[in-house]
């Protein structure tokens, strides 16, 4: 049970996911030391955009708040607030955006890093609404589940040539991945870096939460670290009819089962990861 294969040891090293997060980590402190203005990044949902990002701003002492206007003069208003040098504009959940022209044009006027000025402003006759000239010198932060390189969002007429410029301004960082990419990446977060107890699970609910979630990984589309952490929350909350609450969600088998099941690595056992190195995962 100590033991670590040659067969795990290797297939956590080339996991693509976690290649990916390593990649963003990279990302995220660029932006906060200003040696990249913008960043872009489409990937599934619940694999731990936010946290990269959250985790960076924290290591640099800014508080975390991501916007999420709705509208064009509530996202001019939001770069407005956060327009100086020093300052990040965070917009999650940023999807709607690349579907709604005028906040489009936003983005691309904002994220121009060509520009020797960037001003933005909003225009209209009612002088209560008007957002006069202003210059934006702020970096940009934008995460969404879209993937900007989606053949059917580019094939929009209405859309193509928006994307395309925007695109070619910021470079989006665009993850794509197989459902078993994420199940591995989940489950190495789970047995090896400890995740769940991290966030105060006890190991007993850890070990049903990583065994329901291996059992059940080809009946569900959502693999992500977040599922784990709904099961393991559920488990926690009604440790003797959970399975009641979880079951209903189930789909009909769309993927081949495991192959394999991750295994808590033994108490005193946990090995610190070399980032550069093969990352130990438990498999029976």
């Amino acid at each position: 049970m100590g033991q670590y294969s040659e067969e795990a040891r290797s297939r956590t090293h080339k996991n693509l996911v976690y290649k990916h997060m390593r990649v963003l980590e990279e990302v995220a402190e660029q932006v906060m030391i200003g040696t990249r203005r913008s960043a872009v990044v489409c990937g599934p949902t619940g694999i731990g955009k936010n946290y990269v990002f959250e985790a960076a701003f924290r290591r640099h002492g800014l508080r975390w708040n991501p916007e999420r206007p709705m509208s064009e003069v509530a996202l001019i208003e939001a770069i407005e607030e956060r327009s100086g040098k020093e300052d990040i504009n965070v917009f999650d959940e940023s999807d709607h955006m690349l579907r709604h022209l005028r906040m489009l044009n936003v983005l691309k006027i904002a994220t121009d890093s060509k520009a020797s000025e960037v001003i933005l402003s909003y225009r209209v006759r009612n002088p209560k609404l008007r957002i006069d000239p202003f210059p934006v010198k702020s970096g940009f932060i934008f995460l969404m589940n879209t993937n900007l390189h989606d053949r059917n969002l580019l094939e929009d007429k209405r859309l193509d040539e928006h994307i395309k410029a925007f695109n070619s301004r910021c470079s989006p960082f665009v993850m794509t991945f197989s459902h078993n990419d994420i199940y591995e990446y989940t489950a190495y977060l789970v047995a090896s870096e400890r995740m769940l107890m991290k966030d105060g699970f006890s190991r007993d609910v850890t070990e049903q939460a990583l065994a329901y979630f291996a059992e059940t990984m080809h009946r569900v589309r959502d693999v992500s670290p977040r599922r784990i952490r709904n099961i393991a929350t559920e488990i926690r909350r009604s440790p003797e009819s959970w399975r009641d609450y979880l079951e209903p969600t189930l789909e009909k088998p769309w993927c081949d089962p495991p192959n394999w099941v991750p295994r808590l690595e033994p108490p005193g056992k946990s090995k610190r990861v070399n980032r550069q190195g093969p990352l130990p995962v438990v498999l029976l």
